[in-house]
């Protein structure tokens, strides 16, 4: 009869790196089932950069963020094909901003000029050097590949499988 004992740093190391693994996939999840079923408010600062909150907004009429109240109008919010309202504010303005089907009552030409020249937007779009880059995704690919190379040689040494090629018999 064959003995499988494994060594405890290897239980454990497999323990926590599947804890890790669930909470990343419970994370995910509930970023997933939050964006499907949470309302959206989307804040504008003087510098045309935003920050966006998730929360249930159906039935109220406004919403208080610290100690600002914004005032929630049902012609100022998109509602979403799944029926989630998005309203966009401007930081420290009570009433939000209109948008409807080709109408462009705030979104002029000032207000596009800002947003193309905004720094952050423009690392968006463009990546800062593509050689660069490529050496990150080179970089991580092998240390993937390491990684699974040092956890079949760990078994291996570990007696956990046997090697095919070089095995004494």
């Amino acid at each position: 009869m064959a003995n499988y004992a494994i060594p405890a740093w290897l239980a454990w190391s497999t323990l926590v790196f599947m804890f890790m693994l669930m909470s990343v996939i419970v994370y995910l999840l509930w970023t997933v089932i939050k964006r499907m079923f949470m309302d959206v408010i989307i804040f504008l600062d003087k510098n045309s950069r935003w920050r966006m909150k998730w929360c249930f907004l159906k039935g109220q009429t406004r919403y208080k963020d610290g100690e600002k109240t914004y005032y929630l109008h049902e012609k100022a919010g998109l509602l979403s094909s799944g029926g989630k309202a998005l309203y966009i504010f401007s930081e420290n303005k009570p009433e939000p901003l209109m948008i409807s089907f080709n109408k462009t009552s705030w979104l002029d030409s000032k207000s596009l000029t800002g947003i193309i020249n905004n720094k952050l937007v423009q690392q968006i779009i463009s990546p800062q050097d593509a050689f660069k880059d490529m050496l990150i995704l080179i970089g991580a690919c092998g240390a993937i590949v390491a990684g699974l190379a040092s956890v079949i040689h760990l078994l291996i040494v570990t007696g956990v499988i046997q090697s095919v090629a070089g095995a004494v018999p």
